[in-house]
């Protein structure tokens, strides 16, 4: 495996991780948004729509996630080659 494969799996499973951490904050706001006043939830929702745009949420983890293992499970073959 390669510097820089190593360093695109490294980047990609930090993006995931963001990508679910995110997922779990977006969770809570929604479980408990009447606790939450009206201009903060605004202000969430603003900051939370620009993340969205950098790193998709529910839809496409499964399919980013799917997208590193198998990048992974390539690059060991090939150094095991």
């Amino acid at each position: 495996m390669s510097l820089m494969e190593k360093a695109k799996s490294v980047a990609a499973k930090a993006k995931d991780t963001a990508v679910k951490a995110k997922d779990k904050v977006d969770d809570v706001v929604e479980k408990n948004s009447e606790k939450i006043p009206d201009s903060i939830e605004r202000a969430y929702g603003k900051a939370s729509g620009a993340v969205e745009k950098v790193l998709p949420g529910d839809e496409n983890a499964a399919e980013n996630a799917e997208r590193s293992t198998a990048a992974e499970e390539s690059s060991e073959q090939s150094a095991e080659s």
